[in-house]
């Protein structure tokens, strides 16, 4: 029973952390949207945070599955 509930924690921990890195992820969009030049190593920024969302949806499904 004990690791049910674990299980379940975790998964609902990374639920949270995926919803983080999604608004993470609109708020940087919109800075870049929202800047006049361009944003410095914008592409790379992005791209830390979208893998990060995948490692954490990834880690769900593993839950799920």
């Amino acid at each position: 029973m004990t690791h049910d509930v674990s299980e379940k924690a975790v998964a609902m921990m990374l639920k949270r952390l995926l919803d983080a890195k999604t608004v993470e992820l609109e708020a940087f969009d919109k800075k870049v949207a929202d800047s006049k030049g361009s944003v410095d190593n914008a592409e790379e920024e992005r791209s830390k945070i979208a893998a990060k969302k995948e490692q954490y949806q990834g880690m769900i499904d593993q839950l799920e599955g």
